[in-house]
């Protein structure tokens, strides 16, 4: 009477594991309401300081490397005449943790929308898709400042794949690194 009890007993375990339904995946984890509210701050001062120059808002947006880097971009600008981009327009297409701080991967337009749609290229973005350079880093391999565009020639520059890094720095998330991955759309 016992093994057919142990026998019962392990028919209905197995019958229901197997009338379990596939799990479905955890969302990916979204940063906290500080976090986005910094991103969202870093290119509001950016886009001031293209058009304005340095003011006290850069510094409480972003910190090194990229802050030092960003700054040599607006003196180089300044150099050659300044800016000629119009509103900085974003969608982002994912966030991810890294570490102790957030990635960002945003198609942006840096000519304020004047050509084409923003769309991240195929395959760009997607569940499980790293969302900028490797897992840690904070390099900004350009001076921090978008690829320049050709509106100055009549011809508008497509959007741009951008991953922006904040982390914890000075008591406030601020921008650490930025980073250019091609065009999107």
């Amino acid at each position: 009477m016992r093994w057919p009890r142990l026998g019962l007993a392990s028919a209905l375990l197995l019958a229901g594991c197997a009338a379990t339904p596939n799990a479905t995946p955890a969302p990916p984890p979204q940063p906290p309401a500080e976090v986005t509210a910094a991103y969202e701050a870093y290119w509001s001062a950016w886009e001031h300081a293209q058009h304005h120059g340095e003011d006290d808002r850069l510094p409480k947006a972003a910190a090194d490397p990229l802050l030092t880097s960003l700054r040599q971009g607006l003196r180089e600008q300044a150099e050659y005449g300044g800016s000629d981009w119009g509103t900085v327009e974003r969608e982002v297409l994912g966030v991810e943790a890294r570490g102790s701080g957030w990635a960002f991967a945003a198609c942006v337009d840096f000519d304020g929308g004047e050509g084409e749609g923003l769309e991240a290229p195929a395959g760009a973005v997607g569940p499980g898709t790293e969302v900028g350079p490797s897992a840690g880093a904070d390099a900004t391999p350009s001076p921090g400042n978008a690829p320049k565009d050709s509106t100055a020639d009549g011809m508008d520059a497509p959007p741009t794949l951008v991953t922006v890094v904040l982390r914890p720095r000075e008591g406030a998330w601020k921008a650490v690194g930025m980073w250019f991955g091609g065009t999107c759309g």
